[in-house]
């Protein structure tokens, strides 16, 4: 606590720091720095959500193409054939190590 008072006693010496124009000054450079910083956090925000949005939109766009795709060249159907195949293959494999 002493090198502050040591420092509050230093300072009150000089005059400048008391002067209507230092006061002025540092007002407005704290205005500034206060605006920017607002102004950035919005800016980034902005930017942020945007890129989101665009992203988003963009895979599903992609995802309505290939679900078009699957849909007309029927994979859908293929599938559900494949899966029966394999189904059934693997029934009978069972089968097979069970005789």
């Amino acid at each position: 606590m002493k090198w502050f008072a040591t420092l509050k006693s230093e300072l009150n010496k000089i005059t400048f720091y008391r002067s209507l124009k230092f006061r002025i000054s540092l007002l407005i450079v704290l205005t500034g720095l206060i605006s920017c910083s607002v102004m950035r956090f919005g800016i980034l925000q902005s930017y942020f959500n945007r890129a989101v949005e665009v992203r988003v939109g963009d895979v599903q766009n992609q995802m309505k193409v290939l679900a078009d795709h699957l849909l007309t060249y029927n994979y859908l159907q293929e599938f559900e054939y494949r899966r029966q195949l394999t189904s059934h293959q693997w029934s009978s494999n069972i089968r097979l190590h069970l005789s």
